[in-house]
């Protein structure tokens, strides 16, 4: 019976294209996995964005309220506010920030079929608690959203925020 030693040369044929295979099957995964973390970067990225919109938007709505709801003698008049900003009211100051909320081409936010996206409630105070106080104004504001991503059957997301207006 003859034997045949190999040599070492013979032992490692084939050797480097399973080593090849394993390096390229390692290098996919971590493509891979890089992929997958890029697409929730971008996620999140798009998700801040939105936020911080609805955010401004809502902190424009309460500088011209700031500015547009003092009566002549310098006093906030709420119910002036509640008329022309409340998103019950019929004035056109809800109406026109309704249009920039609503407006996406410059930083307004998808509503993505919300049945409600936009709510302003204005209401009053007393400044200090006390009744010779001039009364301030509480607003509050809710804007709802989806983003594009987002299904029809998740609930939408929202930004509500109050805030004081004092005399």
């Amino acid at each position: 019976m003859k034997s045949y030693i190999r040599s070492s040369a013979e032992a490692q044929r084939g050797v480097l294209l399973i080593e090849a295979m394993v390096a390229i099957l390692i290098f996919t995964i971590g493509v891979i996995a890089l992929m997958g973390v890029q697409a929730a970067a971008v996620r999140s990225n798009s998700d801040a964005k939105i936020r911080m919109d609805a955010e401004f938007l809502a902190d424009q709505l309460l500088s011209e309220m700031t500015v547009d709801g003092r009566n002549a003698v310098g006093s906030i008049d709420w119910t002036l506010l509640q008329a022309k900003y409340g998103s019950t009211g019929t004035g056109g100051g809800f109406l026109q920030w309704k249009n920039r909320v609503n407006d996406l081409a410059n930083g307004g936010v998808p509503d993505g079929g919300v049945p409600t996206p936009l709510i302003v409630t204005v209401t009053q105070a007393l400044t200090g608690g006390v009744a010779s106080d001039p009364p301030a104004a509480v607003v509050d504001i809710s804007i709802f959203w989806r983003a594009p991503n987002d299904l029809l059957s998740d609930p939408p997301r929202r930004l509500v925020t109050r805030s004081v207006i004092r005399p």
